[in-house]
């Protein structure tokens, strides 16, 4: 069934157990494959993408770099790092993938989009097609860490940051304003839209500054966004940015939806970092045929100190329009992070090299619970 049509059918469909904790699967790894990359150091991705059926693509923002791997015998196919080509140097806030090889990287240091063929053999010098310096609308500017990037065919949407009040601020995301900016081919400005919800921008205490959502691109025109704390998904035609439905979370055995209130602001002095309880949160949304994917990050805030952080797996199915969530979460150093969805088979891609020196792509699938 086309997923446009399931998408309708699921709008404000809610969820029909409202009551009692969503049912549980079990997530089983079943094989990993050694990552044997050629040149650079990957370490700790910041994002991982599935890219067919052969190819993953791996950055690291620590490591400056993105490495695609072969999935089926974990060897690099090429790479691209920083200075590696014609000395450019260029910070990855977020990339899109969706035209591969051509990728978009943004750059929230500099505001460029850097425009980029990376197939396999290509020669170096030609690699970066273009470089298109984004004229930002006054007031803003982009996080360095951005949750939201984006082309789509003709345009960019890229999230936007207010001037002058930090994240941490109690008022960062009510003087944010409309936080999407829809930028032309060429970098010039269009328009904003969407303010963040209710739960953002009235905020009774300070937050640790973390993601506060997560995005997904489901097709050439819909996008989805997730908003843990107002405990829905919104599902976007960016033809029509006012038509917002929704999908509601479900209960969750793991996952906290409310904020984990701090007493005072988060200082960014050099004095010895203070322990604080950090908001769950999800990475970016990921889609097949019938489902939508959500990978959480859960820091333990009972016992922060430790530094513990578990994730599991919700997903939704459009179809029967109800969501299950993978039992016991794994500690994320020896998950790895989400890298998309293959014939139902979840590939991860671990390279924390925080427990271990090697790195894997691993596999695994969700499993209905034997009684």
């Amino acid at each position: 069934m086309i997923l446009t049509v399931l998408l309708l059918e699921s709008c404000n469909s809610g969820f029909d157990q409202k009551n009692e904790y969503v049912q549980l699967e079990e997530l089983i790894l079943i094989d990993s494959v050694l990552i044997e990359e050629k040149k650079g150091f990957l370490a700790r991705p910041s994002k991982s993408t599935l890219l067919n059926d052969t190819l993953i693509a791996i950055e690291s923002m620590q490591a400056k770099g993105i490495w695609i791997i072969n999935r089926k015998n974990g060897k690099e196919e090429t790479s691209l790092l920083d200075k590696s080509i014609m000395g450019v140097s260029f910070f990855i806030s977020n990339s899109d993938w969706s035209n591969y090889p051509e990728v978009y990287i943004l750059d929230g240091l500099s505001s460029n989009v850097y425009h980029l063929n990376l197939e396999k053999g290509k020669n170096e010098t030609e690699i970066i097609i273009n470089k298109i310096p984004i004229q930002l609308p006054q007031g803003f500017s982009f996080r360095v860490f951005a949750d939201l990037f984006w082309f789509r065919g003709n345009e960019f949407y890229i999230e936007l940051s207010p001037d002058g009040t930090r994240q941490t601020s109690i008022d960062f995301y009510k003087k944010a304003g409309k936080f999407i900016g829809v930028f032309d081919l060429n970098g010039n400005f269009k328009y904003r839209f969407l303010d963040y919800p209710p739960s953002l921008t009235n905020l009774k205490g300070f937050i640790e500054p973390t993601s506060v959502y997560s995005f997904g691109r489901l097709n050439q025109t819909e996008f989805a966004l997730s908003f843990p704390s107002e405990r829905h998904l919104l599902l976007m035609d960016s033809q029509d940015t006012t038509a917002i439905e929704k999908i509601s979370f479900p209960k969750s055995q793991y996952f906290e939806f409310e904020w984990p209130y701090l007493e005072e602001e988060v200082s960014h002095d050099m004095a010895a970092p203070k322990l604080y309880p950090t908001p769950h949160r999800f990475g970016e949304m990921i889609f097949d045929k019938e489902n939508l994917y959500l990978q959480s990050f859960m820091k333990d805030n009972v016992n922060f100190s430790t530094f513990t952080l578990m994730s599991h797996i919700m997903k939704y199915n459009f179809e029967t329009k109800t969501w299950i969530e993978s039992r016991n979460p794994k500690n994320f150093l020896d998950l790895g992070r989400f890298a998309g969805v293959l014939n139902d088979t979840l590939y991860f891609v671990e390279a924390s090299v925080m427990n271990r020196n090697e790195k894997y792509i691993k596999r695994a699938v969700l499993k209905p619970i034997d009684d």
